[in-house]
């Protein structure tokens, strides 16, 4: 059967009115043109749907049933376009984050109250994975967006930039090097070291500022998570050296973070979306999102950012 929507709605119409006239007062439709539709829905469903006298018109017993089917279509229908519309208008969905722990935990977490409260119908998944797992997340189509670096691995997918995510060392309030306003790299190898494990960026980082004082630090403990060089460091056992990000959620009350210099070692931090499809308008607006904490979070450090 070849039925329209809105031929459906003027059969609706006419049963709930009892009358033709009616129907096509309500719906702003000529009395004819409601006949004619009423004969194209008969054709095609092949019965009779209303019994019509000169005083009342009355569905038959197909009449009847049918008006529950075209009932439950009218509805289903309306149903699915009030869920497009609201989709669109970001206000439900599910949205699928890949980001950087130190991001997640964070930036992210910083927000994620504030995108959804006024979402209720809105479901958030991050996963967080080093920068490669969160761009093959994102090329795969298993994350909507990512929050990670920019890497040369990111060519071909669309990019809105966050700003710089610079390098500092990292030391307990009472360390020799805590009122300094910046430090450099050649000052960290008196201390005590705390390393991130090879193939995090933050170990990149940390090996591209330490190449140019031609020595390594002297680590005593190698972690692959940044909390749990946070925890070691807790402990007495070190200083290390994160980026700046990371300042929100690693126990900022009892550590300082000094910029590092010579050489100065960043990186650029940005969301990421694959080319095609072209974003929700949910991963749209949570972009906005990140990217007004992202600005405030640098007005707080007194930092300004490419």
């Amino acid at each position: 059967m070849n039925l329209t929507i809105e031929q459906l709605r003027v059969f609706a119409a006419v049963a709930a009115a009892s009358s033709f006239s009616d129907a096509a007062q309500a719906l702003r439709l000529t009395q004819p043109a409601v006949s004619r539709t009423i004969q194209s829905v008969e054709g095609v469903v092949g019965t009779s749907l209303f019994s019509r006298t000169t005083r009342k018109v009355e569905l038959t017993a197909d009449g009847t049933e049918f008006l529950s089917v075209a009932a439950a279509i009218i509805e289903e229908f309306e149903s699915s376009l009030g869920r497009f519309d609201a989709f669109m208008q970001s206000s439900r969905g599910t949205l699928t984050v890949a980001a950087l722990p130190v991001l997640a935990s964070g930036l992210l977490a910083s927000i994620v109250s504030d995108f959804l409260a006024p979402r209720p119908q809105v479901q958030l998944h991050i996963t967080t994975g080093s920068a490669q797992q969160v761009l093959e997340r994102l090329r795969r189509g298993e994350a909507d967006v990512a929050i990670t670096e920019i890497t040369p691995d990111s060519t071909g997918l669309q990019i809105t930039p966050l700003g710089s995510d610079p390098m500092c060392v990292v030391v307990p309030r009472d360390h020799p090097l805590a009122e300094s306003e910046s430090a450099r790299w050649k000052d960290l190898l008196r201390y005590d070291f705390i390393t991130l494990a090879a193939g995090t960026s933050v170990r990149r980082l940390t090996d591209e500022g330490f190449s140019t004082t031609h020595a390594a630090p002297k680590s005593v403990v190698v972690v692959d998570a940044t909390m749990t060089a946070v925890a070691m460091m807790s402990r007495g056992l070190g200083i290390t050296a994160f980026p700046l990000s990371t300042r929100s959620f690693a126990a900022a009350e009892s550590f300082t973070f000094i910029p590092l210099r010579d050489p100065t070692v960043s990186r650029e931090l940005a969301v990421l979306w694959a080319a095609s499809p072209a974003p929700s308008a949910l991963a749209r607006t949570f972009t906005e999102s990140v990217l007004a904490a992202s600005r405030e979070s640098e007005r707080r450090a007194g930092i300004v950012t490419g």
